[in-house]
């Protein structure tokens, strides 16, 4: 076994093996229930003989030169196979988690997915739309159909189990957003539904489009790099259609110092699918979860026009990207992201033992996983496969001094408690660590040379080839305590997972992969549960179970035993699972689509809401059902007047008598208000009532503001900027507000002053006009708002509180 340890304890959840090519075979016990004497019992598997003990390192200093500069641009000459038509052929050689030659059944029919469209447009509209009539101008898609060439091979993802084979009526390979929205609109106008894929991992192959149109984005490879925006150090711009090789690679080799998103470390895994799922990996615990450092995208919405999501603009939608996955009601074009500094230095202890062991390694392990997983430079997991009947646990220190090695290490060893087998020490760069993980010690990157990582086609579940898998996970909530935790859920839970994984199993080496990894932390923890449509965010642990076996082959050995092992975790882990490792059929959920999504989403109202408002007609296949808000007759909009007139106004200062703030509000443009002789003074005016606002006019003396800030407040105490840093100049500055701008008080802060014939005087202002409509509008009420109601409204004629007044010299707001 100590050979055995080198290749196998990987972070990743599809890991990959080379099988030898003269590997002696071996008879595989069991069968389709059901099936008679005659069914394929004794199919033959191949056995591994491969032994790789030596590690392949890779330095940064393996590239001599940088990337042609047309790499860095979308359109630009790509030195990459992007699959169209000439995707690897389905391989014997077989990756550990879905090796296993199984005894082959009929396929089930695949069941569509709860709210999904089955077709379809008649009279050839769908073909003739996206032939040319989506209205697009300078379009021409490259789509093809059913008995196209290379239709039926590229149809395909990485699952070729057959049940769930994609059989959608058109591929388009898109090659800018254009072409996105060209697919879109035609896949609206036929009624059908839409999917988007890139990395093409995701375990139950919703990316196939059965019954409507797959997009293949692989081509949307725009990549820019921004540093020190609005205090973050680091924000790369990137295409949906890049892998998580072809990203890491651009930042490492592009970069310096070379950086890195916390993603994870398989190369062939689409970004998108991984980010907009929330993503873990192996910065998790340094970083946080994927979502985590998300900034904003832009994607193309159910009528096919392009859009942009972050904090302010579409907030809902930037919401619901932050764990939602393949129910995001748009195709995601690209990314906006916090990237980091990537590690230099990754030093990683690996051992095995048998797999009695396993339990008390795991509650050794899970004795220490509240300090550990706060360790923001600390990544471990725990392996486990059927065959070898083993357990594994990794542990690495990311750009750690002699004495973080240290205490990593008496950690390490105190887990072990002198069992640990075949134990390996290794140091890596980041770049080294993501080929290693990438499986490029195995034949999963080829050529073995970080310029590989440019194919999308690299890494583990792609490379030596395909398979077919069934797989999911579910959360834990408690760490071991050695006083409580023996003969509590949490001990009868790891007793399943040792009897499913070990005994009562399934046949064959490596056909069933267990990863445990921590999912807590203080970076994951202290993000708020309501701030993303990510569920779990109080989990600290997920394991990741995936049974895999022959490409093409539906075994109900192999899912029946996966059914069995989910369900043993039923009574013992709460209802959770993390998205990227879905199910289904997640057992506890029993059937109920309420359930299923609580398990995985923290707001599912909310997600109903969203889907409702931006896609009312399913145009994109997703599991959460649209609530659609019933648009209410339209009332009647009372012109807008000036609240201000009249009403009660103060200020930080009066220059002199004659000059007060009231001389602002008073209609007459002969009287003025003018401050103290210095910067950052204010006015503020009570409307006499709260009010929605539409635009604010100032009249300026040649005393004016360089630049100012205009404030609302419902009570007189709490205040928020309206419009920003605004330029101004002597006469009338006009600006008009956001929609639904609401506030029964209106201030203005004079940030810096403008100079009048050399000098600076005080703010000079002849009159101030807030236009608006007193009285709120009522919210619906046939559905709960998509956003947070507005703070209460104060009385009726509140006593004016004044404006804290700002610091004497402060700097002024950009």
């Amino acid at each position: 076994m100590a050979g055995i340890h080198v290749r196998l304890l990987m972070g990743a959840a599809c890991l990959a093996m080379t099988a030898a090519a003269n590997a002696p075979t071996c008879s595989v016990a069991g069968g389709d229930a059901g099936e008679g004497a005659g069914a394929e019992r004794g199919a033959e598997c191949r056995a591994d003989a491969a032994d790789d003990a030596a590690h392949l390192q890779v330095r940064r200093q393996v590239l001599d030169t940088r990337p042609a500069p047309g790499l860095l641009h979308a359109g630009g000459r790509q030195p990459v196979d992007n699959c169209s038509g000439s995707c690897p052929p389905e391989s014997t050689h077989y990756y550990p988690a879905d090796y296993v030659a199984g005894s082959s059944g009929s396929a089930s029919a695949r069941s569509p997915r709860s709210g999904a469209r089955q077709q379809v447009a008649t009279g050839g509209s769908l073909p003739g739309c996206l032939r040319g009539a989506h209205g697009l101008s300078g379009v021409n898609l490259a789509a093809r159909f059913p008995g196209d060439p290379g239709f039926y091979s590229d149809r395909n993802l990485v699952n070729r189990r057959p049940d769930i084979t994609p059989e959608p009526l058109a591929l388009v390979d898109a090659g800018n957003t254009d072409d996105v929205r060209a697919a879109v609109i035609c896949a609206k106008h036929a009624g059908v539904q839409v999917c988007a894929k890139t990395g093409q991992h995701g375990f139950d192959n919703d990316a196939g489009c059965t019954g409507g149109v797959q997009i293949n984005v692989q081509k949307l490879q725009k990549y820019s790099l921004q540093k020190s925006v609005d205090g973050t150090p680091y924000v790369v711009t990137f295409g949906a259609g890049h892998t998580l090789g072809q990203l890491y690679y651009k930042l490492w080799f592009y970069e310096t110092p070379g950086l890195m998103i916390p993603g994870g470390v398989v190369a062939g895994v689409g970004t998108s699918g991984l980010i907009l799922g929330c993503g873990r990996g192996f910065f998790s615990q340094s970083h946080g979860l994927a979502c985590d450092s998300l900034l904003g995208l832009k994607f193309v919405d159910a009528n096919g026009h392009l859009q942009t999501a972050d904090a302010s603009t579409n907030p809902d939608m930037f919401w619901m990207a932050k764990g939602s996955g393949g129910e995001f009601p748009g195709i995601v074009t690209e990314f906006t992201m916090q990237a980091y500094p990537a590690p230099t230095d990754i030093y990683e202890m690996k051992c095995s033992a048998d797999k009695a062991q396993m339990g008390e390694v795991a509650k050794r392990w899970l004795a220490q996983g509240q300090s550990l997983s706060d360790n923001t430079k600390i990544f471990t997991h725990v392996t486990l496969f059927n065959n070898p009947q083993r357990v594994f646990l990794a542990m690495a220190c990311m750009d750690c001094s002699s004495a973080e090695k240290s205490t990593m290490a008496g950690q390490f060893w105190h887990i072990w408690s002198g069992q640990g087998q075949g134990c390996s020490f290794d140091t890596r760069d980041w770049l080294g660590q993501l080929l290693y993980e990438s499986g490029v010690q195995d034949g999963a990157v080829q050529p073995p040379h970080p310029s590989a990582l440019l194919n999308p086609w690299q890494g583990y579940g792609k490379l030596p080839g395909v398979g077919s898998a069934k797989a999911g996970g579910r959360m834990g909530y408690h760490w071991w305590d050695w006083s409580s935790s023996p003969g509590s859920n949490l001990d009868k839970a790891i007793g399943a997972l040792a009897r499913y994984t070990y005994y009562d199993t399934v046949p064959g080496p490596f056909a069933l992969f267990v990863g445990w990894y921590f999912t807590g932390g203080v970076k994951i923890n202290s993000v708020a549960k309501q701030s993303a449509a990510y569920g779990p965010r109080d989990a600290k642990w997920v394991i990741h179970y995936k049974h895999g076996w022959a490409p093409g082959q539906y075994n109900s050995v192999m899912t029946g035993h996966h059914h069995k092992m989910a369900s043993s975790f039923d009574p013992y882990l709460p209802c959770t699972g993390f998205y990227n490792y879905k199910e289904s059929d997640l057992t506890c959920a029993q059937g109920n689509t309420d359930t299923w999504l609580n398990a995985y989403f923290s707001n599912v109202t909310r997600m109903k809401l969203i889907k409702g408002a931006y896609d009312p007609g399913n145009v994109f296949r997703s599991r959460v059902p649209g609530i659609v808000v019933p648009t209410p007759a339209p009332v009647p909009t009372p012109a807008p007047v000036n609240l201000a007139l009249d009403q009660p106004a103060w200020s930080s200062s009066v220059e002199k008598t004659g000059l007060e703030p009231g001389n602002a509000v008073d209609g007459a443009m002969f009287t003025r208000w003018s401050s103290f002789f210095a910067d950052n003074q204010w006015i503020a005016v009570h409307l006499g009532g709260s009010a929605m606002l539409s635009r604010i006019d100032i009249y300026w003396e040649d005393a004016c503001a360089a630049t100012y800030k205009l404030s609302g407040s419902t009570d007189g105490s709490e205040w928020r900027d309206l419009a920003g840093t605004i330029g101004g100049r002597a006469g009338l500055v006009s600006t008009a507000l956001p929609a639904n701008t609401v506030a029964s008080y209106v201030s203005m802060v004079g940030l810096t002053r403008c100079f009048v014939n050399g000098q600076k005087f005080g703010f000079s202002i002849f009159e101030i006009k807030v236009y608006g409509t007193l009285g709120v509008p009522a919210p619906p009420t046939s559905a709960p708002a998509l956003s947070p109601s507005p703070a209460p409204m104060p009385a009726a004629t509140p006593a004016p509180t004044p404006v804290p007044t700002p610091a004497p010299t402060p700097a002024p707001t950009p």
